[in-house]
């Protein structure tokens, strides 16, 4: 044998060879728990990967009415009812979009093309004319006319807006090279207030949307969509209004970039520049719920704008639900205060719930802050107003409980928590109490006196969808010592 001819210090030395050989391909190999490295070989043998299988991406069944005010078709149909109201001859153009979302409202934006601001009137300028609006036109399609763009409340939306800032002027000529260069975007906003979260929120998601129809249409001009990412650098929004910034105010921001001005803050302005007039806040689609239960049990629509004030404000907040279940009590400073708020609350602390109760003033945070804290919280409770709107900051599968003043049935913050994911729980004061000071006279300025006992039952509850969220896993009823997932 070939073996046997080999010498024993040469067939030693083979032997200890091998055996080190051997230690160091062990070496080499992946320990547990980690993934073995991919060769650039595989790598490259695999960069073609086949689609999702379709039953990820299947729709899920969401009907008709949810879809076309709550989910990406709302926006497709809004794209697809745009047509021009300004003659062919005309050097600017004028683009409106229509869609309706209650009764015997047409809710409407509008992109002008080629406009010139004169700092004489104040006002945005067209050259040209409208065109006549057929009967078929205004009747059947409901395509408005300018002077017949809707009004919403606080005097807001296009029809104050064009009345207030915009002219269609068939004297005015624009000059070729004005035409050919490139144009800036405005955008003019006349807002409902500066404080209150619902309506200033409703305001500038409308504006969000308003972005991304405009940039779901396509110009027949250009064959470009009418807006792109790329044209935030270039866009500014003009307040109409002469109310205080507020705590909102940043978030005008979030698609245009330039500096935000009010309307008696521009100076002459040469060249041309696309005048947008966004939706309306009241034209909102989630106003349409305010009275009213909607079945639907989500919105991409809220979904994405929540994501998008996360982004602007640089909030990622990720913390998975462990420990006790933080519940955020919205502490209300002026009206619809609870009467013997504080005796309630420390009767909540002492239930056999394991809970960290907290009774947070969120008007004399800032927004961020108010953000971070509803992101901490897995139960959010408090008296019906507009401090409910942060349940669309919750993490997803949090709980609700709104507290509504006798007689009042309200349905917006709860159609708001269904479609984010939450659970909802209501309950109703036994007794508004008129204050001496109250200005509103109604049910907006009364304080609440609730059924303790009721107001126990109703907290339990929610808390009690928690304990099995996250790390958590406890019994809904029993002792909470020890067990899995105690923190």
């Amino acid at each position: 044998m070939v073996v046997s001819s080999i010498s024993s210090p040469l067939r030693l030395r083979l032997i200890i060879g091998s055996c080190i050989l051997f230690l160091l391909i062990l070496v080499a190999l992946p320990s547990s728990g980690r993934s073995p490295p991919v060769s650039p070989a595989r790598s490259r043998y695999f960069q073609s990967m086949a689609a999702v299988p379709s039953d990820y991406t299947r729709d899920q069944g969401e009907t008709p009415f949810c879809a076309s005010l709550y989910g990406i078709k709302y926006l497709e149909d809004l794209r697809d009812s745009a047509f021009v109201q300004s003659t062919p001859e005309s050097q600017s153009t004028l683009i409106t979009f229509c869609n309706s979302t209650a009764k015997d409202q047409i809710d409407s934006m509008f992109i002008a093309k080629d406009v010139k601001y004169r700092s004489d009137i104040k006002k945005f300028a067209l050259s040209g004319q409208f065109r006549d609006l057929g009967w078929t036109e205004r009747r059947v399609q409901l395509r408005p006319r300018p002077d017949d763009f809707a009004r919403y409340m606080y005097d807001t939306g296009p029809g104050p807006v064009f009345k207030q800032a915009i002219l269609m002027d068939r004297d005015l000529s624009l000059e070729s090279e004005e035409l050919e260069s490139p144009k800036s975007f405005t955008i003019l906003v006349k807002r409902e207030g500066e404080g209150n979260i619902w309506h200033c929120l409703m305001e500038i998601m409308s504006l969000t949307m308003t972005i991304d129809v405009l940039k779901m249409t396509i110009d027949p001009e250009t064959k470009k969509p009418f807006l792109s990412d790329e044209d935030a650098e270039n866009t500014q929004v003009v307040i109409l209004d002469d109310k205080d910034e507020g705590p909102f105010f940043s978030m005008w921001q979030m698609f245009a970039r330039k500096p935000v001005l009010r309307l008696g803050e521009i100076e002459n302005r040469s060249g041309l520049t696309n005048v947008i007039v966004p939706l309306a806040g009241g034209g909102n689609p989630f106003w349409s719920g305010t009275w009213k239960v909607h079945p639907c049990g989500r919105s991409d629509l809220i979904r994405v704008f929540a994501q998008r004030v996360y982004e602007h404000f640089g909030i990622n907040y990720q913390k998975e639900r462990e420990g006790e279940v933080v519940v955020t009590f919205i502490d209300r400073a002026q009206t619809r205060k609870l009467v013997d708020q504080d005796a309630i609350l420390e009767a909540l602390k002492l239930q056999n719930l394991k809970i960290d109760l907290r009774a947070v003033d969120l008007a004399s945070l800032s927004f961020p802050e108010q953000i971070k804290a509803i992101r901490e919280t897995d139960v959010l409770v408090g008296v019906h107003g507009a401090g409910m709107t942060h349940a669309m900051f919750l993490k997803e599968g949090s709980a609700v409980v709104e507290i509504l003043p006798a007689e009042v049935f309200h349905k917006g913050f709860r159609n708001l928590a269904v479609m984010m994911g939450h659970t909802y729980l209501s309950m109703h004061a036994k007794e508004n109490i008129k204050d001496d000071d109250d200005v509103f006279r109604d049910w907006h300025g009364d304080n609440m006196r609730i059924d303790q006992a009721k107001f126990l039952e109703t907290v339990s509850i929610a808390v009690k969808t928690m304990y099995n969220k996250g790390w958590r896993s406890w019994d809904a009823v029993g002792p909470l010592d020890g067990g899995a997932g105690d923190g």
